[in-house]
């Protein structure tokens, strides 16, 4: 996705949902809040936003 350099002076990452699907005793859900990196200046860049987290069964997931 594109954004300007004023957007982007504001930018904040947004929260990612995951969920096994289960239900009762058996889901595995929740969400975690993005983590931005990378830089940018009037003439371009690059951000990234990661997101990992580490669910109920000690797996770490990435997006």
């Amino acid at each position: 996705m594109e954004i300007s350099c004023e957007e982007a002076n504001s930018f904040e990452p947004g929260s990612l949902g995951y969920t096994n699907g289960g239900t009762g005793a058996c889901e595995i859900s929740g969400s975690v809040q993005g983590e931005l990196s990378g830089s940018y200046d009037e003439c371009g860049g690059l951000l990234e936003v990661d997101w990992t987290y580490t669910d109920d069964c000690d797996r770490t997931i990435t997006a």
